[in-house]
C-alpha cells in the first residue's frame, strides 16, 4: 500500500487572498475563519438547517487540485437527502462551467470524508449540501478543509516504529501549598518513527522536496496515510530539513519522524 500525503490550499496561499462565505449566516462564536487555522477542533458552523446551503471558497488566484478533504465534520447528522458536493466554477456566481467534482461526500460524524477527483485548476469552489426538499437535519460545521493537490510516495518505505504517547500530567502547587493536576493532553497521540522512504530518480526527488519543504519542522499540519488512503491522520513532521543518503546513481533514502496532531 502507498503512503499519500496532502496539505490545504487555504493554508498554503496568502490568507488575505482566500475569501470563505456561507449562503447562510454563521452560529455566533464559530466564524469561517476556524477553517484557515491549524486546529481541526475549532470548527465553522452554520446556524440554521436550511437546505441548500453552500460554503464557497475562493483561493484569489486558480490552482491545480485533484482531492478534498474535510475533517471534524457531522456530515452524518446533516443528512442531506441528494448529497452533499464538492463543486467548482469559472465564475464567483457559480454559473459558468460548474463541474460537480463528487456527488456525495458524506462519511460518518469526525471521520475525515477524503475524495479524488479530476484535476481542475480553478479558483472558485464550493460545498453544497444538497436537498430535494425540506431542512437538513442538523446545522453542518466542518473543522478543516483541505483543498489541493495529493502527493503519493511511488517507493518502497519502512516504518521503523508507532506508538501512542500516554498523558502527560502536568502538576502545579500554589503559594498556599495545595496541589493540583491536569492532564497536557484529552486523547492519546500516534507516533510514527524512524519512516525511511526510497527515492529514485532526480525528478521525483525534486517533488518529495517540494511538498516537504512547505511542512518541515512542524510548520504546518498536513493529511498523511499508509493505507492508499483509507486511514487518515492530521500530523506534523519532526524534522526542519531533509537529510539524504545517496545510495547510487539516482537512488536516495531519507528517514523522516511524524506525530500525529490531536487539536
Amino acid at each position: 500500500m502507498s503512503v499519500i500525503f496532502l496539505h490545504k490550499t487555504l493554508d498554503t496561499t496568502s490568507y488575505a487572498s482566500i475569501a470563505l462565505t456561507n449562503s447562510e449566516a454563521l452560529a455566533a462564536g464559530y466564524p469561517l475563519t476556524n477553517l484557515q487555522d491549524q486546529y481541526k477542533s475549532t470548527v465553522a458552523k452554520s446556524n440554521t438547517t436550511a437546505g441548500d446551503q453552500t460554503w464557497k471558497i475562493d483561493l484569489g488566484a486558480t490552482f491545480a487540485c485533484d482531492s478534498a478533504a474535510f475533517l471534524n465534520h457531522n456530515f452524518t447528522s446533516v443528512a442531506a437527502d441528494a448529497g452533499i458536493k464538492l463543486q467548482h466554477a469559472d465564475d464567483s456566481g457559480y454559473s459558468t462551467n460548474l463541474v460537480t467534482d463528487d456527488g456525495d461526500v458524506t462519511t460518518a460524524d469526525g471521520v475525515t470524508s477524503y475524495t479524488t477527483f479530476a484535476s481542475a485548476t480553478k479558483r472558485y469552489w464550493r460545498l453544497l449540501f444538497d436537498m430535494t426538499a425540506g431542512s437538513l437535519g442538523v446545522a453542518p460545521y466542518i473543522g478543516q478543509i483541505f483543498l489541493g493537490t495529493k502527493f503519493t510516495h511511488a517507493y518502497n518505505y519502512s516504518i521503523g516504529n508507532t506508538e501512542e504517547t500516554g498523558y502527560e500530567v502536568i502538576k502545579q502547587r500554589s503559594w498556599d501549598g495545595t496541589d493540583s493536576a491536569f492532564l497536557q493532553y484529552s486523547t492519546k497521540r500516534k507516533y510514527w518513527g524512524s519512516v525511511k522512504f526510497q527515492i529514485i530518480t532526480s525528478a521525483y526527488k525534486t517533488n518529495f522536496d517540494t511538498f516537504f519543504e512547505s511542512v518541515k519542522g512542524g510548520y504546518r499540519p498536513f493529511l498523511m496515510s499508509t493505507d492508499s488512503g483509507t486511514t487518515w491522520y492530521y500530523v506534523r513532521v519532526a524534522e526542519d530539513r531533509i537529510a539524504y543518503v545517496n545510495k547510487g546513481a539516482d537512488y536516495w533514502e531519507t528517514t523522516l519522524n511524524f506525530f500525529e496532531q490531536i487539536g
